[in-house]
């Protein structure tokens, strides 16, 4: 997945997000990681997407449904991974 293609990965899970980044983190081809979740405050989850949409390379950005699933504007990234075990149809119309 080297290249310059951006994700945004969404979960209902922070914890499930945690573990995506250390996977991510440590494969073949390290990716830049961006996690948007409720634990960063408002300001940082700004300056963080405004890191996001200005990297270069293979970066991820991770988010909270919680944090992520409403009013957020990412067309900077090219694919979009929902992920983990809980799933509605309305989400995915959402997103």
């Amino acid at each position: 997945m080297c290249g310059p293609t951006t994700l945004f990965s969404l979960s209902t899970s922070v914890y499930f997000l945690d573990i995506l980044a250390i996977t991510l983190k440590h494969t073949h081809c390290p990716l830049q990681v961006f996690q948007y979740d409720g634990r960063k405050s408002a300001s940082g989850r700004h300056i963080l997407l405004e890191e996001f949409k200005v990297g270069h390379g293979c970066r991820v950005l991770l988010a909270s449904r919680g944090t992520g699933g409403e009013g957020l504007n990412i067309q900077c990234a090219n694919v979009l991974l929902r992920c983990g075990p809980w799933w509605k149809a309305s989400w995915d119309i959402q997103a």
